[in-house]
């Protein structure tokens, strides 16, 4: 005869942390859920049985997991049998020792852990867990650093205490390829900067294809991974081959509070071109009339001192006849405002162009402007990872608040636009200037550490269309910005840049002119000299497609340099 038979463990024990003082926290769980939220645990199983709780016989698991990075020193379940003849002496756990006896799961140790069973007959249920937990001050970590952990086998989004985690939910977490990636941010904007992102995968995967859209050093294997050096408030994490399903995510990161030494200084802007006062510098194109203008071509430019960060413009329009269709653009930062105040929000760079896409006889005037600025440090290395590619190691660099050298062996250029074509000119000292983006190519390191330095390059910079950004930005002019990308097809290039796509902290992009020729293109190639020429002949067939070097589809090939399959081919 079967009957439902309960076992309840009721055993008091105290154990003294090594970290902190010891807390718990109780969860029930038989509400024909799947999945449990307590105060600093989430729990979530592969199955449920009627009211009782979550099943783990079978194939059956429960996942435990911390909220903030708590760290489990101990687990008291309470469970559920079918038949009190039942053996339940086969409960386990990935983390930590089972005793059998009184029902706890001892020394555990971790932020999360699996429990499950070696019965597989038993209909055996977990009815409902005390969790001890001590709050993680574990040694090896920064006592800046908080960490938030997601278990993400159940749902598309996930909100932690300062991480948002969004995705597309798979058969077993979030599904993961080339196209629909994970995106991990800091939650309402708050000034988050994550430094690190462990990811368990259900399955091995190529560690290799994994990237990240705001940088970092990837390693791991099988299925663990992580991506460190991360410093920006979002990455979307992409698998650039194959796919995969993630289900558990832990977030490094650090709050960076408000700095209540934040500055402003303002400019009346009537009485010429140009314009300095304290650590920030301000410089027109067009004669003023009763203020700055910004219309027929002209544009604004504010610039700060190396160490000075622009946060915010505020403008004020003394004249503004705008068409309604389109508002003042700014290379960097967002757009805010109407009738004669605007702002430029989020610029976090060391300098911003203002100009008006308007045409005909506008008079747009800027009668005065007022610049919010911060003062900050920049570090003596930044790291940079780049992606091996077409047989060396590429990636983009930009710095806003100090001039840095490229390590030994690291070829630097600039990108030039010449109607619709680029060209790429070595930088001989490596020296990247301040407020120039470049391109970093190494034959055999990945892991590049740029050092600041106080001299500027001795190479010339003037027409270097490659702009950069300080932080993570959406895409700043759509249609314009092109980004340094590998595709199967057509190989390593800059390509268009969609508009819903961002930009990661310290990376530089290719700008070109709005309406321009060169902005109808899907992607720039590189010059051959810098990536090397497979000479050999090469045809076209119906699976291979051909483009120039200005990107267009070329059906019948003459004499030349062709990109075909990804590669760089003189056809003859």
């Amino acid at each position: 005869m079967r009957k439902i038979f309960f076992i309840f463990a009721m055993l008091l024990m105290s154990v003294v942390s090594v970290w902190a003082e010891e807390s718990s926290e109780t969860i029930p769980m038989g509400q024909k859920k799947r999945s449990y939220s307590g105060d600093h645990f989430e729990i979530s199983g592969d199955a449920f049985l009627s009211t009782w709780g979550l099943r783990i016989d079978g194939d059956n698991r429960i996942a435990i997991s911390a909220k903030n990075g708590e760290r489990i020193t101990k687990i008291e379940y309470r469970i559920c049998i079918a038949d009190e003849d039942e053996d339940v002496s086969k409960v386990r756990a990935t983390e930590g020792v089972v005793d059998d006896i009184n029902y706890f799961i001892n020394d555990v140790n971790a932020s999360s852990l699996e429990i499950y069973s070696e019965n597989v007959s038993a209909d055996l249920t977990i009815v409902e867990l005390t969790i001890y937990y001590t709050q993680n001050n574990d040694p090896i970590e920064d006592e800046y650093v908080q960490t938030e952990i997601f278990t993400t086998t159940q749902g598309n989004e996930f909100t932690g205490n300062n991480i948002n985690v969004t995705g597309v939910q798979g058969s077993n977490g979030l599904y993961i390829n080339s196209t629909n990636g994970i995106t991990i941010s800091a939650k309402d904007n708050s000034s988050v900067q994550i430094s690190r992102v462990d990811l368990t995968f259900s399955s091995d995967v190529n560690g290799e294809s994994l990237t990240s859209s705001a940088g970092g050093v990837i390693d791991g294997s099988g299925s663990s991974w992580s991506i460190s050096n991360i410093n920006s408030s979002s990455t979307t994490i992409l698998l650039s081959s194959g796919s995969g399903y993630v289900n558990n995510i832990k977030v490094y990161y650090v709050e960076v509070p408000e700095e209540s030494g934040d500055k402003t200084v303002s400019f009346v802007t009537k009485a010429g071109l140009n314009y300095s006062k304290e650590n920030i510098n301000v410089t027109a194109t067009n004669n003023p009339g009763r203020g700055l203008r910004i219309d027929n071509g002209g544009r604004i430019t504010i610039a700060s001192d190396e160490g000075v960060e622009i946060l915010k413009v505020d403008l004020h329009f003394n004249v503004y006849y705008p068409n309604t269709d389109k508002q003042i653009k700014s290379n960097v930062g967002t757009i805010s405002g109407s009738g004669y105040e605007w702002s430029v929000n989020n610029v976090n760079s060391t300098s911003l162009t203002i100009s008006h896409p308007g045409e005909g006889n506008w008079q747009v005037q800027i009668d005065s402007i007022a610049v919010h600025y911060r003062e900050r440090l920049a570090p003596s290395t930044i790291e940079v990872a780049a992606a091996n590619l077409e047989g060396a190691y590429w990636t983009t660099f930009y710095s806003g608040i100090a001039n840095y050298q490229a390590p030994e062996g690291t070829h630097v250029y600039k990108v030039g636009l010449n109607g619709s074509k680029i060209t790429m000119t070595e930088i001989e000292d490596r020296i990247v200037n301040m407020g120039q983006g470049v391109v970093l190519k190494n034959l055999t390191e990945g892991n590049l550490s740029m050092t600041k330095v106080g001299n500027e390059s001795s190479g010339d910079y003037s027409d270097n269309n490659l702009v950069g950004t300080s932080t993570t930005i959406s895409n700043p002019d759509p249609g314009n910005v092109y980004v340094l990308n590998y595709k199967n097809t057509k190989g390593l290039a800059f390509y268009k840049l969609k508009s819903t796509g961002t930009i990661a902290a310290n990376k530089a992009y290719l700008l070109v002119p709005s309406g321009s020729s060169a902005s109808a293109q899907e992607f720039f190639a590189f010059d051959a000299t810098v990536t090397g020429v497979d000479n050999i002949n090469a045809q076209d067939s119906e699976e291979e497609k051909v483009y120039d070097l200005q990107g267009r589809r070329v059906a019948k090939p003459a004499n030349g340099l062709y990109i075909v399959n990804g590669k760089k081919l003189i056809m003859k």
